[in-house]
């Protein structure tokens, strides 16, 4: 009898530890979230102190923050975690499960779900554009909302499009770990207006203005300001050539798939 119970206490404790550490794991995952995303709006109050933004007036510049830690996080959120997993599968010869199936293999490589500390980051950036809104008395029309909405959808799926590119070469040259958090590197470059990069009158607007008009459109949809039809030829070609390219480039790629098995 002292030995099962003895064998039992073993295997409950270890059970109550592995718990513990897996809330413990997540909680800590929930506040590392939260804080960077505090950390961006000190940093930005302590910005918008000291500099103007073009063309966008501080509770504009406010708004624009809130866009764009909703879209951050919801590239997190819905990106993050399929990148990982699609690059381990093709460097292991995995990806057999998946092209299995019979529904589009790069949907299944690429949506996985999210994680609990980024959908709860994407919630306090929701209530920060909401207050920031009622704070400045800024009440947007229902439709404007709801473009704000797809528009933040369409940009998400153009950063899955440009993620293809960053993955596919793994089908080619083996493990490459960049390719997982590469596409997240551009993240800073939108964390201004395109105006700013548009007076600046720089070369690497080449690469700068395409970027900050991810969050730049939404923003300004939700505000109702004007957006130059330059903007809008420059975003709308960048969305055709991404949706297209990218979806010639992962068929390609899946024609170098080495399978394990």
């Amino acid at each position: 009898m002292k030995r099962y119970l003895k064998i039992y206490l073993i295997s409950d404790k270890a059970y109550i530890l592995k718990n513990f550490q897996a809330r413990l794991g997540l909680l800590l995952q929930l506040t590392g979230s939260l804080c960077f995303l505090f950390m961006h709006l000190f940093s930005y109050s302590l910005f918008l102190n000291k500099f103007k933004l073009p063309t966008w007036s501080t509770s504009e510049a406010w708004i624009f923050l809130a866009t764009f830690e909703i879209y951050v996080y919801s590239c997190f959120h819905f990106l993050n975690r399929g990148i990982r997993y699609t690059v381990r599968d093709i460097n292991r010869g995995t990806l057999d499960i998946i092209l299995a199936k019979p529904v589009n293999s790069r949907f299944l490589s690429f949506w996985r779900g999210g994680s609990i500390n980024n959908l709860a980051a994407i919630t306090t950036a929701i209530i920060t554009l909401i207050y920031i809104l009622f704070r400045h008395q800024i009440l947007p029309h229902p439709i404007n909302i709801l473009l704000y909405i797809i528009f933040l959808a369409t940009n998400v799926w153009l950063l899955h499009c440009l993620s293809i590119f960053f993955v596919v070469p793994n089908f080619y040259s083996g493990n490459l770990k960049e390719s997982e958090t590469g596409v997240f590197a551009f993240q800073e470059i939108y964390k201004y207006p395109t105006q700013t990069y548009d007076k600046a009158g720089s070369i690497m607007n080449i690469i700068t203005i395409p970027f900050s008009l991810l969050v730049t459109i939404p923003a300004s949809i939700i505000l109702s300001k004007s957006i130059p039809t330059n903007y809008w030829i420059i975003y709308l070609t960048i969305l055709i050539i991404l949706s297209v390219f990218s979806n010639i480039t992962w068929k390609k790629g899946l024609r170098n798939y080495t399978s394990a098995s």
